[in-house]
């Protein structure tokens, strides 16, 4: 029932703070965060250390310098954080329609919009 759904979120990420204070005042915290299970408010990259995301960032500036997979592929967890893509297309083109979002002319739509903003043109 969706009229649930944010009782159903507070509740759990609730449970995440007490479960990780717990953990941490009995000395038996681990910071790293498994992605798959992750809540989308964690910071699961910071979990794996300052060095590893360091490294990740270097590799992704190295490979991807125009920074594609972390500003147009939606979702999942970014090694910088980034406004949401669809908000951001959202709010600077008048292509998108809201009602149809998922929709693969959208999704184009949104990659010619993102692709126009990285070319600056």
């Amino acid at each position: 029932n969706a009229a649930d759904d944010e009782l159903v979120y507070s509740t759990t990420r609730t449970l995440f703070e007490q479960v990780e204070n717990y953990t941490r005042s009995t000395g038996q915290h681990v910071p790293f965060i498994y992605m798959n299970y992750a809540l989308p408010t964690q910071k699961v990259i910071e979990s794996y250390g300052q060095e590893n995301v360091n490294f990740l960032r270097a590799v992704s500036r190295k490979y991807d310098p125009k920074q594609v997979f972390q500003r147009l592929v939606p979702g999942g967890f970014k090694l910088w954080p980034r406004k949401n893509m669809y908000t951001f297309a959202c709010a600077t083109s008048t292509a998108v329609d809201p009602e149809a979002r998922y929709s693969s002319t959208n999704f184009l739509r949104l990659a010619v919009t993102y692709i126009s903003f990285v070319e600056g043109k």
